[in-house]
């Protein structure tokens, strides 16, 4: 369940906003959740872990203009160990488009790879969006690599 006050706070802010953008890297338990508002400034309004079923809630709670989400892709060298897997990412990442799909908020998603390349861990310290956990760093890189228009022409088809 997400924060009343939290949500009482993302009202207030919203008022003011331009955008409210959310950047999510899934994860197999938790996802990177950063919610960012485009004022004059940008501003960091939730950077953290949330569960999966956090995240559904979250969305369904702002309805944010933008959804940014960094895609999932099965690597040869991690693919034995999910041989019986449930694949939770995958699923995310199916709910968030479910939930975009009827609120009518767009999606973008981006490859791990080129999220990483578009947007390197230097920007992360120069923006001060870094963060110890590699689900929120990448959550706010997704969201700087959308704001910064580093995208590839596949990701903006999508």
């Amino acid at each position: 369940m997400i924060d009343r006050e939290f949500l009482d706070q993302v009202g207030r802010r919203r008022a003011t906003a331009d955008q409210v953008v959310v950047g999510l890297d899934p994860g197999r338990q938790r996802t990177g959740c950063a919610v960012m508002m485009t004022e004059p400034v940008v501003g960091v309004i939730l950077a953290k872990r949330l569960t999966n079923e956090g995240v559904c809630d979250l969305l369904w709670e702002i309805e944010p203009d933008l959804i940014c989400v960094e895609g999932f892709r099965l690597y040869p060298w991690i693919a034995k160990d999910k041989r019986w897997d449930h694949f939770p990412e995958i699923r995310v990442i199916g709910a968030v488009c479910e939930i975009a799909r009827v609120c009518g908020i767009p999606v973008v998603e981006i490859s791990a790879a080129q999220n990483k390349k578009a947007t390197p861990n230097e920007h992360l310290y120069i923006l001060e969006t870094w963060a110890t956990c590699h689900h929120t760093t990448d959550a706010f890189r997704v969201f700087w690599t959308v704001i910064f228009g580093k995208l590839d022409e596949e990701a903006l088809r999508r």
